[in-house]
């Protein structure tokens, strides 16, 4: 970039305008070297990426990849601006196949950048427990704030707000306007989740993955749906035995999943003893039936069959 500064220096100066303009000159040469160096660079990279197996990949392929991971991103659960992502770079040897694609967000892509997807996932974690202990210190300074701070009056005990928490019995609301700590459907006063609650949905959760999203899903989710609804859905999801591939947690959860009613295995009921004597009965009676019929066909007597003149089965009606 051409500083203007400068010209202004020189014109103040008294340079000529020759001089000014020379310097101008110069200066745009040197730019322009610039721009034509970085363009080399990236015209390399990509006959790079292209050598490698990278470049555009084929739309039948990246329907796949969103089909599989639920047209979500794996990193973070969001469903906006999706593109598919290399886990493993194609600069670090990284194959365009349905293995090493999974479906990111716009915004995931770009910050992941040429990382391999488990060093991503770290980074993310790392982050999500660092924004979890800033928000943790600024809340206890916070409170040594207010404690230290002379006060006139005696505390005001907190008050349950109306968004947080649905119609609660008139014993509860006492509780809490006494300063104690209540929890309803999975949640405290403060719509908080009780203390080891995402460890517990953690440890049945069977796809592992992002677990910094998830854990900010779960706190939204039991917003929307108390713990224990919550846990038995996902057991329900654990158990399911249709062939599909293991949801994000952080859509799982975005999404409402544990209202879902997934496919369970049928269990084989064997024949009561009944059963089985109705069936040896009819059995029996059909081929004294057809015993009949032959000897009929043969020059007997006719008329009605063996099966006709025998007293039926109790309970056992005639096919």
């Amino acid at each position: 970039m051409i500083d203007i500064s400068v010209l202004r220096a020189m014109a103040a100066a008294g340079a000529s305008v020759e001089v000014i303009l020379a310097a101008l000159e110069a200066a745009l040469e040197i730019e322009a070297e610039k721009t034509a160096e970085r363009l080399a660079k990236d015209a390399a990279r990509s006959a790079r990426y292209r050598d490698r197996g990278g470049g555009k990949i084929p739309g039948d392929l990246r329907q796949a990849v969103f089909e599989r991971d639920e047209f979500a991103c794996v990193y973070c659960g969001s469903e906006a601006h999706l593109q598919c992502d290399h886990a493993i770079p194609v600069s670090k040897g990284g194959e365009t196949t349905i293995e090493n694609l999974v479906t990111a967000c716009r915004t995931c892509n770009s910050r992941k950048k040429d990382r391999e997807r488990k060093a991503f996932e770290r980074s993310l974690e790392k982050q999500n427990s660092e924004d979890v202990r800033g928000n943790s210190e600024d809340v206890r300074g916070n409170s040594e704030l207010s404690a230290s701070a002379p006060s006139s009056s005696p505390p005001t005990p907190p008050l349950i707000t109306t968004p947080t928490l649905p119609f609660l019995p008139a014993e509860i609301l006492a509780d809490s306007k006494q300063g104690k700590e209540v929890v309803v459907d999975g949640r405290d006063t403060a719509g908080r989740a009780p203390p080891g609650a995402f460890e517990r949905f953690w440890e049945l959760y069977p796809h592992k993955i992002g677990k910094g999203a998830a854990r900010k899903s779960f706190e939204s989710a039991l917003k929307r749906v108390d713990l224990e609804t919550m846990i038995t859905g996902l057991r329900r999801y654990v158990g399911k035995v249709d062939d599909r591939p293991w949801c994000n947690p952080a859509t799982w959860l975005n999404q409402d999943r544990w209202a879902d009613q997934p496919a369970m295995a049928l269990i084989e009921r064997s024949m009561t003893s009944r059963e089985k004597a109705a069936a040896n009965w009819s059995n029996a009676l059909g081929k004294l039936d057809q015993y009949a019929g032959r000897a009929t066909e043969n020059g007997g007597s006719g008329g009605n069959s063996v099966v006709s003149i025998l007293p039926p089965a109790a309970g056992w009606r005639r096919p």
